[in-house]
């Protein structure tokens, strides 16, 4: 039981309102409304608010949901001071960096990164600033050897590269493509090619998002010569996924095919010993999200279809942001495909996620799907659909 929980059941008692009823006002399942009473679920600090107005609480429903930023915060907490000790006065003081050091940096890296699979980049974006700052006051101020040196760069390259993803996520592209820019010279300064790949093929996705796909096609192929004599099988299927989607765009569509058809074979050979860690996050699922996502932009409606609810199917739900995208993307393709009732009803389960979110360029997506809903508005779910979405989101 939770304090909201409990609360919620006191006012629904007291109203005579019953969970079907307040799903239908506030524009969720009716499950999600018997979590929360049951405490299996928090609600975000927006969709509490509804809940609080629908049910006429005055605030004090409100009050007891938890601030999304004061959980994310909590979470980020004992990793906020991996590199700095306050003075008794309350200044900051610099010591000595050691591994210890920069392996509690690449560790925040790797928390973030799993933080943001399930909230998204808005908020946590400034959480990564944050120690962004702190990781540039060790290079600076910091005393630390060759070798630490050289591997603090590179930590800090990525935690940079995180920053850029971030506020890509978060829609903030000016941003991200500042962070983008910065990781690459860090990498530059650290001798590592492997951040320099890894850049590069995120700068091609922000070039997709600004409709430039020839400049995301030549990102990829700066990647690639980046690869030259050290490359794998898994970073070759990366790359190609990520250029399936330019050639989609400049109307290559056979070429998009081939390169599909390349990173799936590629990603069957397996991994390799010199690998580097990020390629651990390419498995099964993703190749078919990617896969069908791009499939989705060619028109090909049912063939994506089968990719999406594949990799959606072995993707834990627990990766809430990407599990929300990724069925909206689903969605598209079965209105690619003309299957209005599916689509609806898989982007309707989207819907009673994305409150729980922080990710604009999710929000994004289904602002996306509910103008190409438009034509089939005469379809009573699609109507009743787009409807919702209007309450729920501000349909740009």
């Amino acid at each position: 039981m939770t304090a909201f929980g409990d609360e919620l059941r006191r006012l629904m008692a007291e109203r005579h309102v019953s969970q079907g009823e307040l799903a239908r006002r506030v524009f969720v399942h009716r499950t999600y409304v018997s979590h929360l009473v049951s405490g299996r679920k928090q609600p975000s600090p927006d969709l509490a608010q509804r809940f609080d107005e629908t049910l006429d609480a005055g605030g004090g429903l409100a009050a007891l949901a938890p601030s999304r930023r004061t959980v994310l915060a909590g979470v980020m907490a004992s990793g906020a001071l991996w590199a700095v000790s306050p003075e008794p006065g309350g200044h900051d003081r610099v010591r000595q960096v050691g591994e210890s050091d920069v392996g509690a940096l690449a560790d925040t890296v790797d928390m973030m990164t799993a933080l943001d699979d399930v909230f998204g980049g808005d908020h946590l974006s400034e959480m990564a600033s944050r120690h962004l700052l702190r990781a540039h006051r060790l290079i600076d101020e910091g005393s630390y050897s060759e070798q630490v040196g050289q591997r603090l760069l590179s930590a800090t390259g990525r935690l940079t590269l995180l920053c850029g993803w971030l506020n890509f996520d978060a829609g903030r592209l000016p941003e991200a493509r500042r962070f983008y820019t910065e990781a690459l010279h860090l990498a530059q300064l650290a001798d590592d090619a492997h951040l320099s790949v890894l850049t590069l093929a995120d700068m091609s996705l922000q070039a997709m998002r600004l409709d430039r796909p020839r400049e995301a096609s030549n990102l990829v192929h700066a990647a690639t010569r980046a690869t030259d004599g050290w490359s794998t099988p898994r970073l070759d299927s990366l790359l190609a996924l990520r250029e399936a989607p330019a050639l989609v765009a400049m109307n290559r569509i056979p070429d998009a095919e081939r390169s599909l058809a390349h990173a799936e074979t590629m990603f069957h050979r397996g991994p390799a010993e010199r690998d580097m860690p990020e390629l651990a996050l390419l498995g099964e699922s993703e190749l078919a999200l990617f896969s069908g996502s791009t499939l989705v932009s060619a028109g090909q409606g049912a063939r994506a279809a089968q990719l999406l609810h594949a990799g959606l199917d072995g993707m834990p739900t627990t990766y809430a942001r990407n599990f929300t995208y990724y069925s909206i993307r689903l969605a598209e393709a079965y209105l690619s495909a003309r299957d209005i009732e599916q689509a609806v009803a898989v982007a309707g389960d989207a819907l009673d996620r994305l409150p729980e979110l922080s990710s604009s360029r999710t929000v994004r997506r289904m602002r996306m799907f509910r103008r190409e809903l438009t034509p089939y508005l005469d379809v009573p779910e699609a109507r009743d659909f787009a409807d919702r979405v209007d309450r729920v989101i501000v349909a740009g």
